[in-house]
């Protein structure tokens, strides 16, 4: 197999983890704590033998130990997501889903506020 056939394949599964780790965080994760909160899979890493992915996560919450907990929750769900990602997607062997905080989209979102201040005026 030829390095683009490789990029191609794991580039394929990468994309369909995304996607179908998104579904399984709202219906398939069972948890009170876990209701009402918006948490998107932003990018997920996969190993070129597609034995491990690391999935970004982002979660709305302005609280950071609220966070936290909430990520170690989530944490403690990767088994069972693994277990549900295995019925999804039909590969010979289910990637270790590793689940990882991605503070991305808030740095983001801090940086356009400073750079909307600085252009205003506010800031110098």
């Amino acid at each position: 197999m030829n390095q683009r056939q490789t990029f191609s394949r794991v580039d394929r599964v990468r994309k369909a983890i995304q996607r179908e780790m998104g579904d399984i965080l709202r219906t398939e994760i069972k948890d009170p704590r876990l209701d009402d909160l918006v948490i998107s899979v932003t990018e997920v890493d996969l190993t070129p033998d597609l034995s491990v992915a690391k999935i970004y996560l982002s979660i709305f919450l302005n609280d950071e130990d609220e966070r936290n907990e909430i990520m170690t929750i989530l944490i403690s769900h990767e088994a069972k997501a693994r277990k549900a990602l295995g019925h999804r997607i039909r590969l010979r062997h289910t990637p270790e889903v590793h689940f990882i905080f991605d503070d991305s989209l808030e740095r983001g979102v801090r940086m356009s506020q400073l750079l909307d201040k600085i252009a205003r005026g506010e800031l110098q």
